[in-house]
This record gives C-alpha cells, structure tokens and sequence, in this order.
C-alpha cells in the first residue's frame, strides 16, 4: 500500500504575486478648456434659439426638460472637477497657482454659471403657458 506524500510547496508557488485592488479614482485629467467652451457655446445656442424661435419641440413642457436635462449635463463636468480638487489628489494646488491654471479655474466657473443658466431658462418654459 502506498500512501500520497505531501510535498512541501516550492519558494515560487508559496509566494504568488497579490492581484492590485482596482483603481477607484479616475486618472488624472488634464485641464481641457476646450470642454468647457464647448459646453458654454452649446447652452448660449439654447438660450438664443429660444429667444429667437420661442421653441425646440413644439411644446412648453419638451422644451423645460430639454433645458434642464442640458443645463446639468453642462454642469456636470465643472462640478466633478471641484470634487476632484477637493477630495482627490488628481489636481496639484501649485498648478493651480500658474496662469493656466487660473484660466482653467475662472472657465470651471462660467461654464457652471452658464449650466446654471440653461437651467433656469429651461425651468421657466416649465411654468410658461401655452
């Protein structure tokens, strides 16, 4: 009869490299103006062709919810920024001190007040009537 012998594990199977957790911050970005200007120029296309054609879809309704729904898309990027700056290590503060990076700041600031405004807009065709 023989008996199974328990061998003693090699130095290379005892020590088998640890899986990496995965990464919960996303990776840094770099300042993208250009984003930002974009997201501008789509709510001041809104806002002027409400002005100018006083309608998207043909209803007061469609069109409330097409404002908001865009005014918190245009919101969204410069807001996840300032959660980046403030909680995450994705953004250096000495960049910030340089010229770009007040640029890159102030662009943060009109591109959440002109999300803020394609809101309002919208939100006012909301209570409008038809």
């Amino acid at each position: 009869m023989s008996t199974p012998t328990s061998r003693a594990p090699d130095a290379a199977e005892r020590k088998q490299p640890l899986a990496e957790p995965p990464l919960l911050i996303a990776p840094r970005q770099n300042f993208n103006t250009g984003f930002l200007i974009s997201m501008v120029i789509v709510g001041l296309i809104y806002g002027v062709w409400i002005y100018l054609r006083d309608t998207i879809t043909g209803s007061n309704l469609g069109d409330a919810a097409t404002g908001v729904l865009l005014g918190i898309y245009i919101c969204s990027r410069p807001v996840s920024n300032l959660m980046d700056m403030l909680y995450t290590q994705n953004i250096r503060w000495n960049e910030l001190r340089k010229r770009a990076g007040i640029m890159w700041l102030a662009m943060n600031f009109i591109t959440t007040f002109a999300g803020w405004a394609t809101i309002v807009l919208g939100a006012t065709r909301m209570v409008r009537p038809d």
